[in-house]
């Protein structure tokens, strides 16, 4: 699958939350302002957001070829922060 663009808002503030390896925090996302806010469990490529800021911005996503078995089989990377 060749690479598809998203667009995500990201949260101010990473929340806590259980991915079945163990507790940790995750991003909240949302892809339009009217949504309600989605735990994000995955890493972003070149993502570092700081506490307290929301962010817009625009993600590559690809599928893995053969993901771990405990991990997603979608990669993210940023491309562009708006």
């Amino acid at each position: 699958m060749a690479e598809q663009r998203q667009r995500l808002i990201i949260g101010p503030d990473r929340v806590a939350c259980d991915d079945g390896a163990g507790p940790r925090t995750c991003l909240q996302v949302r892809r339009t302002e009217t949504e309600p806010w989605e735990l994000f469990y995955d890493q972003i490529e070149g993502f570092d957001p700081q506490e307290g800021t929301t962010y817009v911005i625009v993600v590559g996503v690809e599928e893995i070829d053969d993901p771990p078995i405990d991990g997603s089989s979608l990669g993210y990377r940023l491309i562009e922060v708006e």
